[in-house]
């Protein structure tokens, strides 16, 4: 049996970096946002990490024909439209059993379906991980509810000024368009609801559920993917791809995330601290006004 490592948390938290990085890995592959391979793949044909068109893409390809016989528009438009049945807050504020018998009435046969996506991706792989870096806890938790896989929760977190920041830069334009901009406060919300979500309602076990930080995997990212592949049970990994202070990554098939994915070669890692210059100072204020006790329990205080 695969296991699954879910990379949870806010946007702009190193997800697509962190998860390339664990691809390489003997045996380990990275999916990105799995999560929107229905609507952003399937539908709208935006590209792969691979560069590919997304129903062009021969993983992918391979993928849906093992899992369903091929990309059928009508159920990718079922699942696109039934993963919000299940939210954040909905995580935030139902108690852990009326929230497992709420989720299980209104994903039933999506969670079904899922489970047949991530066998097919484990059969056209053959590995042992599979990392999807989708971030949404509610993603997450339907994961959870899979039978027969083995899914385990990588909370990740980071700075939410450092978060805010790259949220609220401008950027360019990349091939599926222009990156869009969140103020700090809706961010740090942002923030602060997800986090209270994972912990709430995935974070009680141990087993399945580690806390990440993505300032610690900058700062030694080997030694990151070391305590992560003991997490998932791989107690001898190959982490000769890592180094003191940059990466190699090959390229991969993601289905979407940071435009980074479309990215190979030698990726040097280095604390991006620009925040600290550029972020207004009432904005790292408000910032940490929202965020403070978790801020606090998590470091950044």
């Amino acid at each position: 049996m695969s296991r699954i490592l879910y990379l949870a948390g806010w946007g702009r938290s190193g997800s697509t970096l962190i998860a390339r990085a664990l691809a390489g890995i003997d045996g380990w592959c990275t999916v990105g946002e799995a999560r929107v391979a229905w609507s952003l793949g399937v539908l709208n044909n935006q590209p792969c990490g691979c560069g590919a068109p997304f129903r062009d893409c021969p993983f992918w390809s391979a993928v849906f024909a093992a899992a369903f016989g091929g990309m059928d528009h009508g159920l990718a438009e079922r699942m696109a439209s039934s993963g919000d049945r299940v939210q954040t807050w909905h995580m935030n504020v139902l108690p852990a059993p009326l929230l497992r018998r709420f989720a299980g009435d209104r994903l039933g046969s999506y969670v079904e379906v899922l489970g047949r996506l991530y066998d097919a991706i484990a059969e056209v792989t053959g590995a042992r991980v599979i990392v999807d870096s989708s971030k949404m806890p509610s993603y997450g938790y339907a994961l959870s509810l899979m039978s027969g896989h083995d899914v385990r929760i990588g909370h990740l977190v980071r700075d939410p000024r450092a978060c805010s920041y790259s949220w609220a830069k401008r950027r360019k334009n990349q091939p599926f368009g222009r990156m869009r901009q969140v103020r700090p406060l809706r961010s740090s919300l942002q923030w602060v609801n997800r986090n209270r979500a994972l912990e709430k309602a995935l974070g009680g076990s141990s087993k399945a559920y580690r806390l990440l930080r993505y300032e610690d995997f900058v700062a030694d990212a080997r030694g990151f993917a070391g305590d992560v592949a003991a997490f998932m049970d791989d107690t001898a990994p190959n982490l000769s791809h890592i180094e003191a202070d940059a990466v190699r990554i090959a390229p991969a098939h993601m289905a979407a995330g940071n435009p980074n994915r479309f990215e190979s070669g030698r990726i040097a890692l280095k604390l991006d601290s620009e925040w600290r210059q550029n972020l207004p100072p009432r904005d790292q204020t408000l910032v940490g006004l929202v965020a403070r006790l978790q801020m606090r329990q998590y470091g950044y205080v």
